[in-house]
């Protein structure tokens, strides 16, 4: 391998994922020679010959890209895996919420499988970026009532100070990731520039039918499914098209780093389509972009009183949920993305084409169904 095949190399962490497989192409169409882990490696290659079938230049692409296996909750698995590599990109963390999840099945793996990753990235020596897909999650407390009117202002300096592992465990896994990613690798490698990408709640359509991916389906399938045709509740939602997020990390791979270092503490880079959706500005593009969906879109908000509404939202649905919409309820949020829109070059995809190529997506692989044609 030869100077700048090394300097071109990273390992990406999670490859397989919703997020990881979009970032794997766009690291490889930039360049990069691409280490993808996944716990299912032969799943994984299957997957990804199959994406670069499809792909002009898949041939090429494939030869720059391999597939190894790893566990976040086995340490073990990752010794000599970072070796040849310039960069890490860790994305690997399971995306798990509802009322039925074990706080040390997401908080384990964010944490512990974290460390095992930077540890290995200082021992091969020769990594000198650091960047940590991170959560919108990490900003503030989605289950708390914020008593100060007005806009919610969410910057790089923003922290969920208060997330508690009896309603918010992924939440406290992703802080506590994130900040043990960059002590380390403050420690073990100083020589290193260590960024976080943040965003919000992701869609857009995944490369493959096979998986649901969490953050669609608890975002879109209540609309597709018609579950909130009486009325939406005074949420915002900020959403963001999955290929922005993989086309900002890979910005962040190749930014300068001294420009990086000198951002400090701050570089963090928040991902949110601006401006902040609610969730009667996603009916409203739904229904004006897929038409046969208007009659399961809300046109309203939910007519009844505050303890009325969260009663109702208590007794349907999860212990989450509730806590989530207790603490959220008409609260307005605005996302400080400066630094990933420089980027980004300014250019967020439309959230009305996210949107719309995401249903698309779902009902061709059979995740929604389409309503009935009607007859006229």
């Amino acid at each position: 391998m030869d100077r700048d095949d090394a300097d071109r190399r990273v390992l990406l962490t999670g490859c397989c994922g919703y997020i990881g497989t979009w970032t794997a192409l766009a690291l490889l169409r930039a360049g990069w020679r691409v280490r993808g882990t996944s716990v299912e490696p032969d799943y994984a290659r299957a997957r990804f010959d199959t994406l670069f079938a499809t792909e002009p230049d898949g041939p090429a692409l494939a030869t720059r890209f391999e597939v190894v296996p790893a566990d976040l909750l086995e340490p073990s698995t990752w010794a000599g895996l970072a070796k040849g590599c310039s960069a890490v990109v860790h994305t690997a963390c399971p995306v798990m919420t509802g009322g039925d999840v074990r706080p040390e099945d997401v908080i384990g793996p964010a944490v512990s499988g974290t460390e095992a990753v930077v540890r290995e990235a200082a021992r091969a020596g020769a990594v000198r970026r650091f960047v940590h897909l991170s959560s919108v999650v990490t900003l503030t407390d989605h289950h708390r009532r914020r008593g100060v009117p007005g806009p919610e202002r969410l910057g790089p300096g923003s922290w969920n100070e208060t997330a508690s592992v009896e309603t918010d465990p992924y939440a406290v896994g992703k802080v506590e990731g994130e900040r043990l990613a960059r002590r380390l690798v403050g420690e073990l490698m100083p020589e290193a520039t260590f960024a976080s990408v943040v965003p919000g709640v992701v869609i857009g359509p995944p490369p493959e039918g096979r998986r649901l991916p969490a953050s669609i389906h608890k975002t879109m399938t209540p609309f597709v499914s018609g579950q909130l045709r009486w009325g939406a509740v005074d949420l915002d939602v900020p959403l963001v098209d999955v290929r922005d997020v993989a086309d900002l990390i890979v910005g962040v791979a190749d930014a300068d780093p001294a420009w990086l270092a000198g951002l400090g503490s701050a570089a963090r880079f928040i991902c949110v389509t601006p401006p902040t959706a609610q969730l009667l500005h996603i009916a409203d593009a739904v229904r004006a972009r897929r038409p046969a969906f208007a009659a399961r879109m809300p046109r309203r908000l939910l007519p009844l009183p505050r303890p009325l509404l969260l009663l109702a939202v208590r007794l349907t649905e999860s212990r989450e949920a509730w806590s989530y919409t207790r603490g959220m309820l008409g609260r307005r949020l605005e996302y400080d993305t400066a630094l990933a829109a420089e980027l980004l070059g300014g250019r967020w995809r439309a959230l009305d084409d996210t949107l719309t190529e995401t249903i698309d997506w779902l009902v061709a692989h059979g995740h929604a169904k389409a309503p009935p044609r009607r007859l006229t």
